[in-house]
């Protein structure tokens, strides 16, 4: 009699498609998009296939409606990514960057591109990782630059050394990726994501002409994507209300930074941003505070751009049949979405939770400035050139630094050593330099635009509390050019009269009467800021003027470096 044998299993080849969920179960997955049938059936969250599709129930129409503790299932990451044949520094830098970088640069608000897509193309993407390496080895050096050991020849040199090689790998990667070009899509969000790690690694420098000219091409290239998929018409960049797929969170990054431009005045490559905004009507309720500020955002834009069109079509920089009837109906529109925004945002107030709450109370109180500021353009971009019509808005300003206030208050509650009359926030919160908003566009926008001259100067002494970065705004630098403006336009006034600067800096302005006491003539109308130069960090700010319906420039002025 023969011995029993053992039965064998077929032998097939090992699927590396399917599902991430399917692979853990060890099923066989029909790979269903942008949710697999067989984790939809069984009530389970599908978890996608990597970063380039897929995931979470096609039950729901959203990412909001998906449990936001899976939408952000990495935004508390805390074991190191598995990266073959790594040396321990990069190991280190890849931590640093998972653990510190990360929640400095994403800011007060959960960010899908930084605490998802990001990190997990770290360990899937070679380019993606020696960007991240060189980002992190950056913002590294920087947190430990007051140490002594850190400002040796030899320390300097080596983190140069590391941040430059792992910079020219991630460009070599590109490179290579491209000339492959077996996956053409992926390929360029590869390329797009390696490109804000580069424009927030030069930001993070100083160097913002580099930083601007990667988010330049950037924009171009996720034009040219909408181009070829047919998504959008004529070139324009389609943004969604919602994001839905690595492509819309990646534009949400890139579009932000743009606005960001355009409110600082950084030139006319800037200016028009030719966003073409899908429709899409509010919900009754905000679900999450991003959900609000992805709606906010999309606002925002569609402000700049009017705001821009306003200026082009009265100076006859462009014309259309009808164009400026258009106008009226656009401002009236946007008045209207900004109105209802608000009244959502109010009715959701009570629904977003947070663990923490200081930051739960700034991501909120944030909103509501930009949203404000948001009115005020939209009201008074209409005639373009009536500086005038900023004298109607005095409230709204007083708004902003209300809010303002209370974010200050906030941090002192949490912080109470961390503020102390004038002196800058030095708690958490006042971070050394964030991708995401803050409380400076406004307040500079305020200092800039109300020519009431005790609202102006408590905008001032708000920013001069915020030795940070946002971006491409700098807190210090800002408060400066917001003075030179005032000393500008105050040059020609009655020399007896004086202002109050002692005042309590979380006090509410109490203006008294509110018209303004400067003349038309003696107004800016413009201020245009030119990046940083490379080798001496200088900024060139020009201040332009109105009269008779032509801008000109009235002075320009060179501000040094700054070391914030």
């Amino acid at each position: 009699m023969e011995p029993h044998q053992k039965k064998r299993r077929a032998s097939k080849p090992k699927a590396k498609t399917g599902c991430r969920t399917c692979k853990i179960r060890r099923v066989k997955c029909d790979e269903g998009r942008p949710a697999c049938r067989r984790c939809v059936s069984t009530g389970r969250v599908c978890d996608g296939y990597g970063i380039w599709g897929g995931g979470g129930n096609t039950s729901s129409g959203n990412r909001a409606t998906i449990p936001k503790v899976c939408q952000n299932a990495l935004s508390c990451y805390n074991a190191p990514v598995p990266i073959v044949h790594a040396a321990s520094s990069e190991r280190i830098c890849v931590d640093w960057f998972i653990q510190r970088t990360i929640s400095k640069i994403g800011g007060v608000f959960s960010s899908e591109f930084w605490n998802r897509l990001v990190v997990q193309a770290i360990s899937q993407e070679p380019a993606v990782r020696h960007a991240a390496l060189a980002l992190a080895s950056t913002h590294r050096y920087g947190a430990h630059k007051g140490d002594q050991a850190c400002t040796m020849e030899d320390h300097l040199r080596e983190y140069e050394r590391f941040t430059l090689q792992h910079y020219n790998q991630a460009i070599s990667c590109l490179h290579t990726e491209f000339r492959r070009n077996t996956r053409l899509n992926q390929t360029m969000m590869v390329a797009l994501i390696t490109c804000m790690l580069f424009v927030t690694l030069e930001m993070l420098r100083g160097q913002y002409a580099a930083s601007q000219t990667h988010l330049q091409h950037g924009l171009r290239l996720l034009k040219e994507i909408q181009r070829l998929s047919g998504t959008s018409r004529n070139g324009r960049l389609l943004i969604r209300t919602l994001s839905r797929t690595v492509e819309d969170d990646i534009i949400q990054v890139f579009s932000r930074l743009a606005v960001q431009s355009a409110l600082l005045g950084h030139g006319t490559q800037h200016s028009n941003l030719d966003y073409e905004i899908q429709p899409h009507h509010l919900p009754y309720k905000f679900q999450s505070i991003e959900q609000a500020r992805q709606y906010l955002d999309v606002l925002l834009a569609r402000t700049q751009s009017l705001v821009e069109m306003g200026r082009q079509i009265e100076t006859d920089m462009y014309v259309e049949p009808q164009s400026y009837e258009g106008l009226l109906e656009s401002q009236w529109r946007m008045e209207k979405e900004l109105t209802i925004w608000l009244d959502v945002y109010k009715l959701s107030l009570g629904e977003f939770g947070s663990h923490d709450l200081s930051q739960s109370i700034l991501a909120e109180k944030l909103l509501t400035m930009y949203h404000t500021m948001a009115l005020i353009m939209v009201t008074t971009c209409i005639p373009w050139d009536d500086e005038t019509a900023f004298d109607l808005q005095t409230d709204r300003f007083l708004s902003i630094i209300h809010e303002a206030i209370r974010i200050c208050q906030a941090i002192k509650d949490v912080y109470p050593d961390s503020f102390s009359g004038g002196t800058p926030l030095g708690c958490p919160l006042g971070m050394a330099f964030t991708m995401d908003i803050g409380f400076i566009q406004p307040l500079y926008y305020t200092a800039l635009k109300c020519r009431v001259p005790r609202i102006r100067r408590h905008a001032i002494k708000l920013l001069r509390l915020a030795p940070h970065r946002e971006g491409i705004w700098n807190g210090t630098r800002t408060a400066k050019i917001a003075e030179e403006v005032i000393a500008n336009e105050e040059r020609n006034i009655d020399g007896g009269l004086s202002y109050e600067n002692s005042f309590d800096i979380l006090s509410l302005p109490q203006v008294g009467d509110s018209i303004s006491v400067l003349p038309y003539l003696c107004r800016i109308s413009d201020v245009r800021v030119e990046l940083p130069n490379e080798t001496t960090g200088e900024v060139t700010v020009s201040f332009w003027q109105i009269e008779d319906g032509s801008s000109w420039k009235l002075c320009e002025k060179v501000f040094p470096r700054e070391d914030s």
